[in-house]
C-alpha cells in the first residue's frame, strides 16, 4: 500500500560552531510557528536522587525572570503568543512557544533569553515552591500517575531512569538557589542541545535566527553517562492501597530494547502500528464487549538507554483482577501473531491521518523532535508517511513477538484503600 499522501514536511540538520544544532522542519502552517530549546539533561542524569528535584524546579524557575527581562515581562511577552510552557522528562528538557509567523523573532529572543540568562531569583524561587508542591501533589492524588511511576520504579530499580518522581515537601524546602545555579551552569550549555523550528520558516532564516540569539550560548557540559539498562526482569505484580480515590488504575508494563539510531526509524514506526492495535484490542475487549473498564490503552516510550511500553486500565476495585487477567491474555495473543492484514490496513490508515493532522501541531511536534534528537533519530517524521506504508502484517507480528514479553512484565494496581 502506498502512502495516500505526502506530509510536504521537509527537515533540515545544521550544527552551529559553538555544537548547537538547528533543526528546522518546513511545513506548510501559514498562521502557526513552534519554536523550542531541548536540552539533553532529565530526571535520569542527576547524580543523585535530590538532584531529580533540581532539575524538575529549574523547568519552573524558566520563567522567573532573565539578565534583560523582569518575570512580568516574560509573562506579559507570553501571553501574546497561542502556546508555552516548558518540560522536565528522564532524559531531556524542553522550553517551547507556539505563535504566529511574524513573532517569530521576538519569540526565539525570548526562548534564547530564558534558556541563556536565567538568574534565579532568591525571592522567586521560594515562591515558586508553592506551585511545585501543588505539582507533585496533582501527582500522588492521580492513581494513573502513581501506577505508572511506581511501574518504572520497579522496572528500572538500579538504574538512574527508575528514580523517585513524588517527593515530599522536606525534600523541596531542601532545594537551595545554589543547587539550581550549579545544574544550570554544569547542563545548561549548546553542545548536545537543540534548537528547533517547526513551519514556514526559511532555511536562511533559521540559519539567522539562530545565529543572531544563540551564537554567544557557550559552555562546556558536565557529561552524566547513563548506563544501558538491563532489559531482564522477574515478572511481578505489585499492590498498593491509597487513599482518596475511587477508582483503580492497572498497569502493566516491560522494558523494551534500547534505540540504536536513524536504523531504528522504520522498526518504530512498525511498532507504532502494533501499538495501535493493542490499544484497539483492549478497548474492544476490555471495554465495548466486556463493560468492565472506564479507560484503557497503552503506550511506548523509546529511550536511548532503555524503553518502556506499557497498557493502563481504570475500572473499579471489584473488577481489578479479571482487567489484569484479561489484559494479559490480549497482549499474549499480540505476541502470538493474532492479527490480521485487515487491522493492519486500519491502523496504518489511522496512523496516516493522525500524521497529517499531527504536523499541524507545530508546538507539540517541536517537543517530539528534539525527544527523537535526543534519541539519535531526529529524522523520525520527515519519513514518518513513507515508513507506514512499508508496515505489513509480517512486521507487526515481528514487532509484538520482539517487545511484547509477558514474561517479565510487571503489574502494578493502585486501589482505594
Amino acid at each position: 500500500m502506498d502512502a495516500p499522501w505526502k506530509s510536504g514536511l521537509s527537515v533540515t540538520l545544521e550544527k552551529m560552531d559553538n555544537s548547537l544544532t538547528v533543526i528546522n522542519c518546513r511545513y506548510p502552517l501559514p498562521n502557526y510557528v513552534g519554536v523550542g530549546v531541548v536540552l539533553p539533561y532529565g530526571t535520569a542524569h542527576a547524580l543523585k536522587q535530590f538532584d531529580v528535584d533540581v532539575a524538575h524546579f529549574i523547568e519552573h524557575l524558566f520563567f522567573s525572570g532573565t539578565k534583560t527581562r523582569t518575570k512580568k515581562q516574560i509573562w506579559d511577552e507570553m501571553r501574546s503568543f497561542f502556546m508555552y510552557n516548558a518540560f522536565t522528562m528522564q532524559e531531556s528538557m524542553a522550553c517551547v512557544m507556539g505563535f504566529h509567523p511574524k513573532d517569530i523573532e521576538r519569540a526565539t529572543n525570548l526562548v534564547s533569553d530564558m534558556v541563556r540568562n536565567s538568574i534565579f531569583p532568591e525571592a522567586e524561587l521560594e515562591k515558586e515552591r508553592t506551585p511545585f508542591r501543588e505539582e507533585y501533589s496533582m501527582y500522588n492524588d492521580n492513581p494513573r500517575m502513581v501506577a505508572t511511576m511506581r511501574l518504572v520504579q520497579e522496572l528500572f530499580k538500579d538504574h538512574p531512569l527508575g528514580r523517585e518522581r513524588i517527593h515530599t515537601e522536606a525534600d523541596i524546602n531542601r532545594i537551595m538557589r545554589e543547587n539550581v545555579l550549579d545544574v544550570n551552569r554544569e547542563q545548561f550549555v549548546p553542545e548536545g542541545a537543540a534548537l528547533i523550528f517547526w513551519g514556514t520558516v526559511e532555511e536562511r532564516r533559521a540559519a539567522e535566527l539562530a545565529e543572531k540569539n544563540f551564537s554567544g550560548f557557550s559552555g562546556k557540559r558536565e557529561r552524566v553517562q547513563l548506563p544501558i539498562a538491563q532489559i531482564a526482569q522477574k515478572p511481578e505484580t505489585v499492590r498498593m492501597k491509597k487513599k482518596g480515590i475511587s477508582q483503580t488504575a492497572t498497569v502493566i508494563g516491560m522494558k523494551i530494547p534500547q534505540l540504536k539510531g536513524t536504523g531504528d526509524e522504520f522498526p518504530l514506526v512498525s511498532s507504532g502500528v502494533m501499538m495501535n492495535i493493542l490499544n484497539s484490542m483492549l478497548l474492544d475487549k476490555l471495554r465495548l464487549e466486556k463493560g468492565l473498564v472506564y479507560g484503557a490503552g497503552a503506550t511506548m516510550s523509546p529511550s536511548k538507554t532503555a524503553g518502556l511500553l506499557y497498557a493502563m486500565t481504570l475500572s473499579s476495585p471489584k473488577n481489578a483482577n479479571e482487567v489484569l487477567d484479561l489484559a494479559t491474555k490480549e497482549i499474549e495473543k499480540l505476541a502470538g501473531g493474532e492479527v490480521t492484514n485487515e487491522r493492519v490496513d486500519r491502523e496504518k490508515e489511522k496512523l496516516w491521518k493522525a500524521s497529517d493532522s499531527g504536523n499541524n501541531d507545530a508546538f507539540n511536534r517541536v517537543i517530539e523532535t528534539g525527544l527523537f534528537y535526543v534519541n539519535g533519530i531526529p529524522r523520525y517524521r520527515e519519513a514518518y508517511n513513507e515508513n507506514i506504508a512499508k508496515v505489513d502484517l509480517d512486521s507487526v507480528r515481528k514487532s509484538a513477538a520482539d517487545l511484547l514479553k509477558i514474561n517479565r512484565a510487571v503489574s502494578v494496581i493502585v486501589e482505594p484503600e
